[in-house]
């Protein structure tokens, strides 16, 4: 019998929009966060959304970060 999945191998969106609220999050700099952005983009932006916030990733530059809706 093979051993269950563990949890970290699971996207983790609380990490993701955490790592958001505190500032800009870099490629580099935040390797964990930014590979669980980047799978879960769609649930993060419609968390942020309920926030007024909407999240801008540009991925060819390696960055993200949170910017109030209008």
């Amino acid at each position: 019998m093979s051993p269950a999945p563990t949890a970290a191998a699971e996207p983790d969106l609380p990490l993701a929009v955490t790592q958001l609220m505190k500032g800009v999050t870099y490629q580099d700099t935040h390797e964990k966060a930014w590979r669980h952005l980047l799978a879960l983009q769609a649930q993060v932006r419609d968390y942020v959304a309920v926030l007024g916030l909407t999240v801008i990733i540009d991925e060819a530059e390696g960055y993200a970060f949170l910017r109030q809706r209008p």
